[in-house]
């Protein structure tokens, strides 16, 4: 497991931030066109939060609680 997507050997997010070479295969000009550098960041950074929230969801159907801890 890799922290951010960019690190995954894989992945194609290394090249769409500009940190590697894309390959051939990699259409980023049909990408371009339909997101910004900035916009697909923000949307990565979701994902992340995404995931958190998963993370508590499944915390709390397993303690039995709703999420945020157990009722008062």
């Amino acid at each position: 497991m890799v922290d951010a997507a960019e690190d995954h050997l894989w992945s194609s997010a290394a090249a769409r931030i500009g940190r590697c070479a894309a390959p051939l295969w990699l259409m980023l000009d049909q990408w371009r066109e339909q997101w910004t550098l900035k916009e697909w960041l923000a949307i990565r950074q979701n994902e992340t939060s995404d995931r958190e929230i998963g993370v508590e969801l499944r915390e709390a159907t397993l303690s039995g609680y709703e999420c945020g801890g157990p009722s008062h």
